[in-house]
């Protein structure tokens, strides 16, 4: 298992050679690995990798997941220090797990880790 998908149900990886992108992209509540998988291929272009999931509404306030996944991402980035990461989410679900992953940050991440936010 990819440092990246440990501790993430339903996740994959797709590494890219020397990828200075990551894209996550957060899936919609009921969808199913097929579905996500179709929006994969948007981001695969030279330099860009993708991790994609569906964040388990069973625990909607998505603490636990979204703290796995800032430990996978922090490990992640202590060999690819360069690497701009994407959030690429559907539906309500997957904004509400975005939105708790951006309030944990302050409290989780080192202060080394730099944001910029961008709606689209």
């Amino acid at each position: 298992m990819h440092v990246l998908t440990k501790g993430l149900t339903k996740a994959q990886f797709l590494p890219a050679e020397g990828a200075d992108v990551l894209v996550v992209l957060i899936g919609w509540w009921l969808a199913k690995r097929r579905h996500l998988s179709k929006y994969e291929p948007i981001w695969h272009v030279p330099n860009c990798a993708t991790l994609s999931f569906l964040p388990n509404m069973g625990n909607a306030t998505f603490v636990s997941e979204s703290s796995q996944l800032l430990r996978n991402l922090e490990e992640y980035l202590k060999d690819n220090k360069k690497v701009k990461i994407i959030f690429h989410v559907f539906s309500n679900n997957g904004l509400m797990f975005l939105t708790k992953l951006l309030n944990n940050i302050e409290s989780d991440l080192p202060r080394s880790f730099a944001i910029q936010e961008s709606v689209y």
